[in-house]
């Protein structure tokens, strides 16, 4: 096999998992077909036929949602450019070609989840498949080629956060002084995984807000506060309440380390 037909084995086998429906899904089914039963009208009906293209979507999408690890076992098959759109699209394609379909938890096992269209193309879209990997040159060095670690850098650096031209630059302002500062040990997908959430939430506008942003933000991990302010931002932690002690304090470790690595940049 080919690396295409690699990745298309991997979304067939995570598409046919078994699913378990929630009780808002459940929910869900009852108002639609005005049921007591939902889930033996759900085993009998085409959804794809009973219902319209974004009520499918937010249906299912909590079903049908890789997660990091997904995106970090496709790396091995991806150059650093990714997909073009056209091969993204034909590896949709063939997949609905083969009428996935996956077993649904509390419905008899001959009537599984035909899986539509339109989920099996958010499914592939999520993964950034066609997204360039950012500064992949400098995340080889950092890891050491490490695969496992190269791997989850790469995967990372595909993220959406990373997918403009100014948080590219910010990326990059980042990483060339780690190396260019003898301080690759102080590279970890740890810290890369931190970044990536914060400036996804965050959105710095240039190596300098960014600098004020995690100062901010780490002086407010000492203080416990989540929602912390510079000159012109108002900056955001908002799953912060919800953490464990250890988070809160694997937060101020690594914003602190952060704060250190941006200080000759910009």
């Amino acid at each position: 096999m080919n690396n295409k037909q690699l990745i298309k084995e991997r979304i067939l086998n995570w598409l046919s998992e078994p699913r378990q429906l929630g009780m808002k899904q459940i929910g869900q089914l009852a108002m639609h077909f005005d049921c007591e039963d939902p889930l033996a009208v759900f085993s009998s009906l085409p959804l794809e036929q009973e219902m319209e293209p974004f009520e499918l979507e937010q249906f299912l999408s909590s079903l049908f949602t890789p997660d990091l690890n997904a995106r970090i076992q496709c790396q091995p098959y991806l150059s650093d450019d990714g997909l073009t759109t056209s091969e993204r699209q034909d590896l949709i394609e063939q997949i609905y070609a083969q009428h996935p379909s996956c077993p649904i938890v509390g419905v008899d096992e001959g009537n599984a989840l035909t899986i539509p269209e339109i989920i099996i193309e958010r499914f592939v879209r999520l993964l950034r498949l066609d997204q360039t990997a950012q500064s992949a040159a400098q995340l080889r060095r950092l890891t050491n080629d490490n695969t496992e670690t190269c791997n989850h850098a790469l995967a990372l650096s595909r993220d959406k956060a990373w997918s403009s031209p100014t948080s590219a630059t910010l990326l990059e302002s980042w990483l060339h002084q780690l190396s260019s500062s003898n301080q690759t040990k102080r590279f970890s997908v740890d810290k890369f995984a931190f970044l990536t959430e914060f400036v996804s939430t965050n959105r710095p506008g240039n190596i300098i807000q960014l600098k004020e942003m995690i100062r901010h933000y780490h002086e407010a991990c000492k203080t416990e506060t989540h929602v912390y302010h510079d000159e012109a931002h108002e900056c955001s932690d908002v799953r912060a309440k919800h953490l464990t002690e250890e988070h809160k304090a694997f937060r101020l470790t690594i914003s602190g380390e952060i704060v250190q690595d941006l200080l000759a940049c910009g």
